[in-house]
């Protein structure tokens, strides 16, 4: 019984395609010769050879049309079943990510990462995933006193982290940045990681490896930063961080391993930098006011045009004028 019904909605187009088909041969054979075959002055033979030629140019024209067709009809299917497979692997992957099993956890991860850099389409809605399982299982408490170095965010975490890094930044357009705020990053290993514009504020950072970190435009407000590594050697300066034009207003840097960072134009101002090592960093242009670099290793460190104000406080014994560093106040009158 259930034949029937399948069979019933074929017929309409099988009848259909069966007229289609006939009008085609008619046109082909009947319409077309007689319409453009030139048969004046011809005997009843040359008119039979006319007719015959336009018939064969109607048939190779119809021919091309079919492999066209045939050309388009095939790249639709293929992308339409792509398209139901990257579905298919999205959600598989998405129960994977709420496995209670970490390694499961783990492949699902990797195979979000796959499809993010197979479907630009999906790259947007994989890191808001991602970015939403990290804030979700790893909430910073700023509150906190612990401040082990041994310290390191959990397995599955560090690997969204590893996966953000190094994700395909062409594929973002336009939509909202990375949003990792208020979130447990102590310890975490992002030498390397593309962070550009992405939120961290109030994020907890510190003991943090984000040295040759790219993290112009990053939003790191009030981010607690202490004795994370943004630099190893100011004679290097191609492994120091990339901050420039980073708002780090009010952020916590004390102790920081600043040496040889790229700082151009980034906002500092009420930043904690106090016994930071800013040796051969880079702050032409940055905004320093109120910010407190007591105690702070500036050695090599360059200045020019830098804005600070009477609240800056500065190393002992330093003279930020002289090294082309601007203040903010107002002569006296």
């Amino acid at each position: 019984m259930p034949t029937r019904p399948r069979l019933a909605r074929w017929i309409p187009i099988l009848i259909g395609t069966a007229l289609a088909l006939a009008l085609v041969g008619w046109a082909v054979f009947e319409l077309i010769p007689d319409r453009f075959a030139s048969t004046e002055g011809l005997t009843p033979d040359g008119r039979e050879r006319a007719r015959n030629d336009v018939r064969t140019s109607a048939l190779q024209l119809l021919a091309g049309m079919v492999v066209v067709a045939g050309a388009v009809l095939s790249a639709l299917t293929l992308r339409t079943n792509r398209e139901g497979q990257i579905t298919e692997r999205f959600t598989r992957a998405i129960d994977q990510l709420g496995s209670g099993n970490l390694p499961v956890r783990l492949g699902g991860i990797y195979a979000l990462e796959r499809i993010a850099r197979d479907s630009q389409r999906d790259h947007g809605p994989i890191m808001e995933v991602l970015t939403a399982f990290v804030r979700e299982n790893a909430p910073a408490d700023l509150e906190q006193a612990a401040d082990d170095a041994r310290i390191r965010p959990p397995a599955d975490v560090a690997a969204i982290l590893t996966v953000i890094g190094r994700r395909i930044r062409a594929h973002e357009t336009g939509g909202a940045p990375l949003n990792l705020a208020r979130t447990d990053l102590r310890g975490a290993r992002l030498d390397g990681a593309d962070l550009r514009d992405v939120i961290l504020s109030y994020a907890d950072l510190r003991h943090a490896d984000l040295v040759r970190a790219r993290l112009e435009g990053a939003m790191l407000v009030r981010a607690r930063l202490e004795r994370a590594s943004f630099g190893v050697d100011r004679t290097m300066p191609e492994y120091g961080a990339r901050l420039d034009e980073a708002f780090l207003m009010r952020a916590h840097l004390a102790g920081a391993h600043l040496e040889g960072a790229h700082l151009r134009r980034a906002e500092l101002s009420n930043a904690g930098l106090m016994g930071a090592n800013l040796a051969g960093a880079d702050l032409d242009g940055a905004s320093l006011g109120g910010a407190d670099l007591s105690g702070a290793t500036v050695g090599g460190a360059s200045f020019r045009g830098a804005h600070f104000a009477s609240t800056t406080v500065w190393p002992e014994g330093f003279d930020p004028e002289a090294a082309g560093a601007l203040s903010l106040d107002l002569p006296d009158a």
